[in-house]
């Protein structure tokens, strides 16, 4: 309601989706979401698109044929990802899920500069 409400979009939704998710999503997710669209706001087609991917997509270059190879890190809040891409496909049985990401680093981050500067934990959320 919140995107659709900004921008502007008061009925029925009449353009195509494009939604992003994470790399393995579980199936549950994207039928819960695709009901949601089709049944309460009547979108004429969705498409689902691994979110790590569109990065690495979209700097090759324009001709299929010469899709390379690549490395795509990504990290998220909780976890971070590293797909190796092998001829412009995603290696599924050599990717590997690291769980630490963004809110860990945080955390981390704040806790050694409360450690070093004492004088400003209030700051750095520590009381």
């Amino acid at each position: 309601d919140f995107c659709f409400f900004n921008l502007g979009i008061r009925d029925e939704v009449d353009y195509p989706i494009v939604m992003t998710e994470p790399l393995c999503n579980p199936n549950k997710c994207r039928t819960l979401t695709s009901e949601l669209l089709f049944e309460c706001y009547g979108v004429p087609s969705i498409c689902y698109v691994v979110d790590l991917l569109c990065g690495f997509y979209s700097h090759q270059e324009s001709d299929a044929s010469s899709l390379g190879d690549g490395l795509i890190i990504n990290s998220g809040h909780h976890s971070t990802h590293i797909v190796p891409i092998l001829d412009g496909k995603m290696c599924l049985n050599k990717t590997r899920r690291i769980p630490l990401g963004g809110n860990q680093h945080t955390e981390m981050i704040s806790r050694s500069l409360s450690l070093k500067y004492p004088q400003f934990k209030n700051v750095f959320g520590f009381d």
